[in-house]
């Protein structure tokens, strides 16, 4: 059986760049297999943006603002 690594963070909030690069770096980081993030305030015409700087595969699920 495979151990699988996976961590939850909130993240308050990645709309600003910076501030989004560096949680996604924290993150790479850590090396985990999955990363679930709350509260991004995410809307849906940034997700493939959000995708690419991600640098791998992403699930979204868009809240009301």
């Amino acid at each position: 059986m495979a151990n699988i690594k996976i961590c939850s963070y909130n993240a308050r909030g990645l709309k600003l760049c910076n501030k989004r690069r560096k949680f996604f770096a924290f993150l790479h980081n850590l090396k985990q297999d999955i990363y679930l993030i709350q509260e991004t305030h995410s809307v849906v015409k940034n997700e493939n943006f959000w995708r690419n700087e991600w640098g791998g595969k992403a699930v979204f699920s868009h809240g009301s603002s």
